[in-house]
């Protein structure tokens, strides 16, 4: 017998600008009627034992909406389009499109609007018209409603999309007021009768060895560049107690497991959560094996300055493999996947205890059906294997044989890279650090001021900070966390920084208009086959340089990866398919040596060189086609480049062996080669 404990993590940052006073960020509203409700749902109709992760600050959010009025696009969604002055209607068009491009293919209406907006090269709004406008906004509407929560209407406005009207779209505002409303009461029942077990985070989502002490990033990363030193271990505690005290008295019920912001745990982050009354925790598999331990389906006993703390650890790889590995496969394949492997943990670890822990909103968009099929049939096929029992983290340790190993020493990290690098140690996020850490020494006293302070040490603000993750919204979340600060200052009676009202977020150059968010595999034709093949690649476009944009020969560089090639696109700004007549093209690639591949009409090859300059490996090059664009496939392995390896790359267009044009005109671009977490690490939320 193994025992297999699902812990599904519902979390959302706050939203809110305090100064402003709406939220600004519809993601609460939209993931309320997609999935929390499925979510609970779909595990009470096959009575599985799972366990749900609630944030308190998702929490909150979810009970302030009282009406849509209190967030500004629902509220801009609520006039009829007729009503809106062009900036919003552009604003409209903008918000429409922003979920999994293959959703979008599910509608055949929506998918031609789409393309007509990708092609659009003059100003949009002279293309769309009102009603047009009208149907992007309710088929993002459409987009976010989960199964189980579309009702005979919604199915009829599916069916009739071109023909809806404003009457459609409040409907479907309405409906997803109405779920708000409704998820918090649903789950309190659910944890009334037993259905779930119901965990929680520190209030804010902070990450709790940071707050207690910055320097603790150092353990993990000794040569890391730290901000100046943050240490207050009371504010930890603020967000781990007020955590508990809240969530109870909402759900009116105990709450003894707590999943620690990001998984981070450091030996004064548990010590503060047992010292708050939680029983239980957990963290990444990583973590306990750097503590010294190999067994990660174990229960442990952590044991520190008389306090105690059951722990359990993730399933690193199971539970990335839901995040991000399954929605590539079919439903019946992945579970049969997922089975075998627990199978395999049973017949070497019988007894034990295999803790599957992720994100629980985020990952469905990319399944088919939004996971419906999948997890139906996930917990189906595990609760019909006998050697298999679905339990809750607290229904486990009262099992009678289940002996702990102890411990009184964990390693601080998190469960990306046991670490603490997404938060800390960036140029930006050390910024972001001092500005929080100055207004704490200057307004902490004030209890007002203090209310904001907690808001902005939530993880979120600083896990986009940096070279790591970047979205369409940084400029969104850098002012929320800086309109936190200035509101704090405003309370206590100061004048706020003038650094407060400078972004902190880099503009985005211009070799750095967007970073890939997702693996990509275009077909190889020198044309764009789909609008979809190269959605989530990253983009490069030079706007500045010696040379005009209009006479350039390229426009633009498209970039992205699967798990074994780097793809390049490459636009131009006239059609390029009689180019090599005149011109050859040479891309020089350089990593820690230099590989060189040359395209034209006699031959084309890519040599490698060692750092001597010899050739130590040439092959004919093949996969590339060029029409209306340039479209290439490099091999990883011929590179020889591995995970998070920097690549620099810059494109010559020559004639006569004579370089003509360069692109970039006076730098390299400047690639990472993606882990294979690259698309659970940058889920949008």
């Amino acid at each position: 017998m193994v025992f297999v404990s699902f812990v599904w993590h519902m979390h959302q940052p706050y939203y809110k600008d305090d100064i402003e006073g709406k939220y600004l960020a519809s993601w609460v509203r939209l993931h309320a009627s997609k999935d929390y409700l499925d979510m609970l749902k779909i595990a009470q109709n096959n009575n599985a034992r799972v366990t749900f992760n609630l944030t308190p600050v998702l929490v909150n959010q979810i009970l302030s909406y009282k009406s849509l009025e209190c967030e500004s696009t629902a509220s801009l969604l609520a006039k009829p389009v007729k009503e809106l002055n062009d900036k919003q209607k552009l604003y409209i068009l903008e918000d429409s499109f922003k979920i999994n491009p293959n959703i979008i293919q599910t509608m055949p209406k929506y998918r031609q609007l789409y393309h007509k907006k990708q092609n659009a090269n003059a100003n949009i709004l002279n293309v769309f018209s009102d009603e047009e406008i009208l149907i992007c906004e309710v088929a993002y509407l459409l987009s976010w409603f989960g199964n189980l929560q579309k009702d005979e209407t919604i199915k009829r406005i599916e069916e009739n999309l071109s023909t809806v009207g404003e009457e459609e779209k409040q409907y479907l505002l309405d409906k997803q007021l109405q779920i708000l409303q409704s998820i918090v009461p649903e789950y309190k029942k659910a944890v009334h009768n037993g259905d779930i077990c119901l965990t929680t985070t520190p209030f804010y989502h902070p990450i709790l060895p940071l707050l207690i002490d910055t320097d603790i990033a150092r353990v993990s990363n000794p040569e890391i560049n730290l901000p100046k030193k943050f240490s207050y271990k009371e504010d930890a505690k603020w967000h781990i107690q007020t955590a508990k005290n809240y969530m109870e008295r909402i759900f009116e019920s105990k709450i003894e497991g707590m999943w620690p912001s990001e998984g981070s745990v450091s030996d004064e982050a548990l010590c503060l959560i047992a010292e708050c009354g939680f029983k239980f925790a957990a963290t990444d598999e990583q973590i306990i094996k750097n503590s010294g331990f190999s067994d990660i389906y174990k229960p442990y006993l952590y044991e520190n300055n008389n306090l105690s703390l059951h722990m359990f650890f993730r399933d690193h790889t199971l539970s990335d493999k839901i995040g991000f590995v399954y929605s590539h496969l079919n439903y019946k394949d992945a579970v049969e996947d997922f089975l075998g492997s627990i199978k395999s943990i049973e017949s070497n670890n019988p007894r034990s205890i295999v803790s599957i822990i992720l994100d629980g909103e985020n990952a469905w968009e990319y399944y088919d059906n939004n996971g419906y099929d999948f997890l139906n049939h996930l917990y189906d096929s595990l609760q019909k294997d006998p050697k298999i029992e679905l339990v809750t983290p607290n229904e486990y340790l009262e099992l009678q044989d289940i002996k702990e190993l102890k411990f009184s020493k964990i390693w601080p990290g998190s469960w990306i890279g046991a670490n603490f690098n997404i938060w800390i140690g960036d140029d930006e996020d050390n910024k972001a650090w001092d500005l929080l850490h100055k207004a704490r020494l200057e307004v902490g006293s004030n209890k007002a001021s203090m209310q904001e302070l907690y808001k902005a040490q939530g993880s979120d603000w600083n896990w986009w900070y940096g070279k790591d993750h970047s979205s369409t919204d940084d400029v969104l979340f850098d002012n929320l966390f800086r309109n936190l600060l200035i509101k704090a200052y405003l309370l206590a009676k100061k004048n706020p920084p003038e650094d407060l009202y400078l972004p902190i977020k880099k503009q985005v150059s211009p070799l750095e208009s967007k970073n890939p968010i997702s693996f990509i595999n275009p077909k190889i034709d020198g044309i764009i086959s789909s609008y979809f093949e190269w959605a989530g690649s990253g983009e490069f476009v030079e706007l500045e340089s010696a040379m005009s944009i209009s006479d350039r020969m390229i426009k633009k560089i498209n970039y992205g990866f699967n798990e074994n090639d780097i793809f390049l696109r490459v636009d131009f700004n006239s059609r390029p398919h009689d180019l090599f007549d005149k011109y050859d093209i040479c891309i020089e690639i350089f990593d820690n040596i230099k590989t060189f591949l040359f395209l034209s009409k006699k031959s084309s090859y890519i040599q490698r060189f060692d750092r001597n300059g010899k050739i130590i490996a040439q092959e004919n090059f093949l996969d590339y086609a060029i029409d209306k664009i340039l479209e290439l496939k490099i091999s990883k392995d011929f590179l020889g480049v591995h995970e998070k390896e920097k690549v620099y790359f810059h494109i010559n267009i020559k004639h006569e062996n004579q370089i003509i044009e360069r692109f970039p005109t006076n730098k390299d671009i400047l690639i990472e080669i993606p882990s294979r977490n690259f698309e659970y690490e940058n889920w949008f939320i």
